[in-house]
């Protein structure tokens, strides 16, 4: 039994997050840039702004995959029944580890 991916991050609306995550680090990166060269700041300013931008890319996927924004409130996204106890690999009679042969 195959478990869908895709469809689960639709559910938990991961996409829109990083779509949102997105637009919002364009936008820091838009205004860090003239911001950073008006101060006279060196430009390894640059630099640690978008380490930090990709660092927050895990932590917005994970964010998005357990909580989810409903009527202004943050809510813990509930797992499917069917997801319960299910093992993730390609066969449910696969052995673990796999074989050599």
């Amino acid at each position: 039994m195959s478990v869908p991916l895709w469809g689960e991050f639709e559910r938990r609306r991961v996409f829109r997050a990083l779509v949102g995550y997105a637009v919002a680090a364009f936008a820091v990166l838009q205004v860090i840039e003239p911001v950073m060269h008006g101060l006279h700041w060196p430009d390894g300013v640059l630099s640690y702004v978008v380490v930090a931008l990709a660092a927050g890319f895990p932590i917005v996927v994970t964010l998005a995959w357990i909580f989810d924004v409903q009527g202004g409130r943050l809510e813990r996204t509930e797992a499917r029944a069917w997801a319960n106890g299910v093992r993730w690999c390609s066969q449910a009679s696969a052995p673990w580890p796999p074989l050599l042969a």
